[in-house]
């Protein structure tokens, strides 16, 4: 069955809350858990994930404090939802970590 999120469940469709400056792994992948259950909830076929590295504890404007950790669980926990998924990389302005952050995610997600 095909289901289309209409203006009404636009929110239940961008399922992640703004969080306050410095949340760090915590709070970050329970925001994650809570959009994953939205997901789950509202019976979602297919996934874009918006990866922003900008999250990282690394970032030179330091809004969150996420670890490498912290992206690898991430990876994991949307993963775990096994539905197709177009991973959509933005955000991140510390390059020379960019890879390596990359890399956590998706041996998160089993790669």
């Amino acid at each position: 069955m095909r289901r289309n999120a209409a203006p009404a469940l636009a929110s239940a469709a961008t399922a992640m809350p703004p969080l306050p400056f410095g949340t760090g792994d915590a709070g970050w992948l329970e925001a994650i858990g809570g959009g994953l259950a939205t997901a789950r909830d509202f019976g979602a076929e297919a996934l874009v994930v918006s990866l922003g590295f900008d999250a990282s504890e690394h970032e030179p404007l330091g809004a969150l404090a996420v670890t490498e950790d912290g992206f690898t669980r991430a990876g994991a926990a949307i993963a775990a939802l096994k539905l197709p998924s177009a991973i959509i990389q933005e955000g991140g302005y510390n390059v020379d970590l960019l890879g390596r952050l990359l890399e956590r995610f998706l041996t998160g997600w089993g790669g």
